[in-house]
C-alpha cells in the first residue's frame, strides 16, 4: 500500500512530526535551510537556517511549501505570533512576514530583536507594529504564508540560526512555560487553575518582598486539592530517557509533608505521570527534585511518546486542608549533560560521555558491540542486511565534533576493520555535514578475513568519478561502506580505531613568544581553576594575535593558565639575570598578576613572583623579577631547571568573568627594571628626544654590524636601523612612527643597551 500523503504545514509549527507533516521550506536570497537537531537538545528537531556568505540582505525562508493549511486568525487584539529562535548574536533583527499565498501584494511584516546569543530566545512579533513603509495589517485580508528573515538588512556571512516553535498567540500575554519564575506578569499569563479547595495568587516571597512567587492556601480542602499552572504550558516538557527531572523551590510551614507534582496531556488527562517528594525544612525555601521516572504508586509510568504540556502541584497530598499557606518558585526542567559529539580518533570506548549513535542508510543495521576477538573491547558492528543496497553504509553520527584538518601531504585516515571476507571493497567518505555535495571518498580492499585489518584511506586518491579533496572545504561527517557495489547478504563487519594521520607535531613554545606563528609553534593553553583561554585578536589591534584568558565567574582564587606544555629550552637564569617581561592587558588597575616558572618534570621545583597592574584597558609592560619571589614560596635556584611557565590574573580573588590578555613575553637578562630601561647610557645617545621625523645617534666606539631596533610598548620591533659610520651624526628616519613611547635597543658587538624614546610630532 502506498504511503499516505503528508499533511500541509500549519501553525503551531514545531518540526517534530516528519512522518506526517510536509516540512518543506522555500529559501530565497541565499538562505540554506534544513531540519536539524536542536543545538542544545539533540532529541529535538528544529529548522536550521544558514545565511550563506554573500546572501542578500533580504535573504529569508518560507515556512512550508508555499502556504499554511489554514489562514492565520488575526483579529483586533489578536495580532501576535511567537517564534523560538536560536542566534549566534544578540541584538540582530529577525523579521517575520505573512502574506496571501495567491497575492504577494497582500502582506504585513514586523521585526523583533534577539536578546541573547547562543541560547533559545522567545521572540514575539506584533503585526500591528508593521515595518515602516510596508502595508499595515488588514483583518479582511487572507494571510496564509509565513516567511522568516534572520539578521535582516545585513549581507550574509555564513552564520547559522535555528527556529523552533512558531505559533499564533491568541492573547496579549504568552502562555506560562518552563522555567517558571512568576516575575513577568506583564508579558506572561500566570493565570492558574485551583481545584479541590486550593486558593492561589501571585504574592511576595515570604523571605524577600521584592521577589514574586505563587502562593497557594489549602483551605478546608480535599486531600487531593491542587493547582494547575494554566490550562496548558507554552511548550511540552521535553522528557527523554535520562531527562525526567523537574526542580521546584517550595516554601512550606511544615517539614515532612508530601508535595506531589503531576504532568499530563492537556487534551487527554488519561495520559499523565505524577511523583512525590517530601519537604525537609519548615518556613524556609526547600529545593525539591521531582523525578518522573519514579512515579507515585498505583499511577502511570512516564511514556516518552506522550505530550506532557500541563503541570499541577499538590501540597500535603492525602491530608485534608487546614488553611495553611504554601509557596512555589523557580520551577525548572533539568536536562542531563549532553553527550559530546563523536571526534577523531574514534575507539567506541566512552559511550558514557560521547554520543556514538550511528546513522545507517541503504539497509545497514549498526550498533555498539563486543570485539569478536576480545570481549573486553567495544567496537561498532554493522550488518549489511539481506537485500541492502549496493551503497548501504553507516555514518558516524550526523557530524563530527570538529572538521578533519586535512592539508597538503596529510590526507590519510586509518581504520581497523574486521570483515568475513578478504578482497572486499571498503569505502570511506567524508563530507560537509551541512552540504552533502561537498565530499570526498576513497576505496581500500581488505587483505584478511575474520581478522582485524588496518586500512589506510588516502583521501587525495579519490574514487573514480567522484570529487577530489578540497582543502578549503569543511569535512566534518564520516561514513563507511562495506562490500561497496554489492547487494547485502546479511554479512557482519566491525570497525574499531579510526584516526587521522596528522602533520608532525608543532614545536614547543620558546622565549621570546609573541603568539604570531601558530603554524610552527604549539601555543597550547592549559587552564586550571576556572580560567578559559584561547588565542584571540589584540583588543586594540585586530591584526595582532595575543592570548585571551577569562577568569570565569566563580573561578578559584588561584585560577591560571599554563603557556604551552613546556618551553623548548630552560630559561637561562643566572645571578643578575632573573627577570621576565610580559605585556598584559587588564580591565582593572592594581590587580595582582603572578608569573610562575617550574620544572616541567618536577612540579615541586618552582619559583613565582607577583606584579601589580598600573593601567586599566590598556597594554601594561610588567617586569617579573624571579629573585623577588612571592611570600611563602621557594626562592630561585640557579641549579634548577625552569622550563614551564604559568600566569595568574587577579591572584587571590575569586573569578568574576573578567577578561585579560597577554602578549610579548621575553627573558630580559640583566636589563630588569623600568628605571634601567629609561636610563641615559654613556655608550650611545639619542637626540632629539622627544623626536619628530628624524632621530640621531651618537656613539664613541662602533663595531661592525651595529644596529638600533625600535620597539613599541608591546615589545614588538617596528623598525631596524644598521649603524655603519663612526661619526657623531647617524640620521635615522622615524617619520613613519606614530606618536607614542618606544624603546630604542642598541646592539653594538656584545653590548646591548636600551633607552626610552618618545615620538612627538
Amino acid at each position: 500500500m502506498a504511503n499516505a500523503q503528508k499533511s500541509q504545514i500549519d501553525l503551531p509549527i514545531n518540526w517534530d512530526d516528519t512522518m506526517n507533516v510536509d516540512y518543506s521550506v522555500i529559501d530565497f536570497g541565499g538562505d540554506s535551510s534544513l531540519l536539524a537537531a536542536d543545538p542544545t537538545n539533540a532529541s529535538n528537531i528544529v529548522l536550521k537556517v544558514i545565511k550563506t556568505s554573500g546572501a542578500q540582505t533580504w535573504a529569508g525562508t518560507v515556512l512550508g511549501n508555499d502556504s499554511l493549511a489554514n489562514d492565520i486568525p488575526f483579529s483586533i487584539g489578536n495580532t501576535k505570533m511567537r517564534a523560538v529562535v536560536y542566534s549566534p548574536d544578540s541584538g540582530i533583527t529577525v523579521r517575520l512576514k505573512v502574506e496571501d499565498e495567491t497575492n504577494g501584494a497582500i502582506s504585513v511584516e514586523t521585526d523583533a530583536f534577539t536578546t541573547v546569543a547562543n541560547a533559545w530566545d522567545t521572540l514575539t512579533f506584533d503585526f500591528t507594529n508593521n515595518v515602516v513603509n510596508t502595508p499595515v495589517i488588514n483583518y479582511n485580508n487572507t494571510y496564509n504564508k509565513v516567511a522568516i528573515f534572520f539578521d535582516f538588512g545585513t549581507l550574509g556571512s555564513g552564520k547559522t540560526y535555528y527556529v523552533d516553535l512558531v505559533e499564533f498567540v491568541s492573547s496579549g500575554k504568552s502562555p506560562i512555560t518552563l522555567p517558571i519564575s512568576w516575575d513577568d506578569s506583564t508579558n506572561v499569563d500566570y493565570t492558574v487553575i485551583d481545584f479541590g479547595g486550593n486558593v492561589s495568587d501571585l504574592a511576595a516571597d515570604p523571605n524577600n518582598a521584592s521577589n514574586t512567587v505563587l502562593r497557594s492556601r489549602k483551605d478546608s480542602a480535599f486531600s487531593w486539592a491542587g493547582t494547575s499552572f494554566g490550562n496548558s504550558l507554552g511548550a511540552p516538557i521535553p522528557f527523554t530517557a535520562g531527562n525526567t527531572k523537574i526542580k521546584a523551590a517550595v516554601y512550606s510551614p511544615d517539614t515532612g509533608i508530601v508535595v506531589k507534582l503531576k504532568v499530563e496531556d492537556s487534551t487527554d488527562p488519561t495520559k499523565s505521570v505524577e511523583t512525590d517528594v517530601t519537604t525537609t525544612v519548615a518556613n524556609a525555601w526547600d529545593t525539591l527534585t521531582f523525578d518522573f521516572s519514579n512515579h507515585s504508586p498505583a499511577t502511570s509510568a512516564i511514556n516518552f511518546t506522550y505530550n506532557y504540556d500541563k503541570m499541577s502541584v499538590f501540597y500535603d497530598f492525602g491530608v485534608i486542608g487546614s488553611g495553611k499557606n504554601y509557596y512555589i518558585d523557580d520551577v525548572t526542567f533539568q536536562t542531563a549533560p549532553l553527550k559530546a559529539l563523536i571526534s577523531l580518533p574514534i575507539d567506541w570506548d566512552d559511550s558514557t560521555n560521547i554520543d556514538y549513535t550511528p546513522v545507517d542508510f541503504g539497509g545497514n543495521a549498526s550498533s555498539l558491540d563486543k570485539d569478536p576477538l576480545d570481549s573486553t573491547n567495544t567496537v561498532l558492528k554493522s550488518e549489511k542486511t539481506s537485500g541492502a543496497q549496493t551503497w548501504a553504509g553507516t555514518s558516524f553520527g550526523n557530524a563530527l565534533a570538529a572538521p578533519i584538518p586535512f592539508q597538503s601531504g596529510y590526507t590519510t585516515i586509518h581504520a581497523v576493520v574486521y570483515s568475513p571476507d578478504t578482497g572486499i571493497v571498503v569505502k570511506l567518505k567524508v563530507e560537509d555535514s551541512t552540504d552533502p555535495t561537498k565530499s570526498v571518498e576513497t576505496d581500500v580492499t581488505t587483505t584478511v578475513a575474520n581478522a582485524w585489518d588496518t586500512l589506510s584511506f588516502d583521501m587525495s586518491n579519490q574514487s573514480i568519478n567522484t570529487a577530489a579533496i578540497n582543502f578549503t572545504t569543511t569535512y566534518n561527517k564520516m561514513s563507511i561502506f562495506y562490500d561497496f557495489g554489492v547487494m547485502g547478504s546479511g554479512k557482519i563487519y566491525y570497525v574499531d580505531y579510526i584516526a587521522y594521520e596528522a602533520a608532525p607535531a608543532k614545536k614547543p613554545i620558546s622565549l621570546p613568544v609573541n603568539w604570531e606563528d601558530s603554524v610552527t609553534f604549539d601555543y597550547k593553553l592549559i587552564d586550571f581553576g576556572g580560567n578559559s583561554s584561547s588565542l584571540a585578536a589584540d583588543p586594540l589591534n585586530a591584526s595582532n594575535t595575543v592570548v585571551r584568558s577569562e577568569k570565569t565567574s566563580g573561578a578559584q582564587t588561584w585560577a591560571g593558565t599554563t603557556l604551552g606544555d613546556s618551553l623548548s629550552m630552560p630559561i637561562p637564569f643566572s645571578s643578575g639575570n632573573t627577570t621576565l617581561r610580559a605585556v598584559v592587558y587588564s580591565p582593572d588597575t592594581g590587580i595582582v598578576v603572578k608569573l610562575k616558572v617550574e620544572d616541567y618534570f618536577n612540579a615541586g621545583i618552582s619559583v613565582e613572583t607577583d606584579v601589580t597592574t598600573t593601567v586599566a584597558n590598556a597594554w601594561d609592560t610588567l617586569s617579573f623579577d624571579m629573585s623577588n619571589q612571592s611570600s611563602g614560596t621557594a626562592a630561585i635556584n640557579f641549579s634548577n631547571t625552569y622550563n614551564k611557565m604559568s600566569i595568574f590574573y587577579d591572584f587571590g580573588i575569586m573569578g568574576a568573568a573578567k577578561t585579560y590578555y597577554v602578549d610579548h613575553i621575553e627573558f630580559l637578562g640583566a636589563a630588569t627594571t623600568v628605571q634601567e630601561l629609561e636610563a641615559v647610557f654613556n655608550n650611545f645617545t639619542l637626540y632629539p628626544n622627544p623626536a619628530n621625523n628624524t632621530l640621531f645617534i651618537r656613539t664613541n666606539e662602533l663595531e661592525e654590524g651595529a644596529r638600533l631596533d625600535i620597539l613599541n610598548n608591546l615589545g614588538q620591533t617596528v623598525q631596524t636601523n644598521f649603524i655603519n659610520n663612526n661619526n657623531s651624526r647617524n640620521p635615522i628616519d622615524v617619520s613613519k612612527l606614530s606618536n607614542g613611547i618606544y624603546f630604542a635597543v642598541f646592539q653594538n658587538g656584545t653590548t646591548r643597551e636600551t633607552q626610552r624614546l618618545v615620538i612627538s610630532k
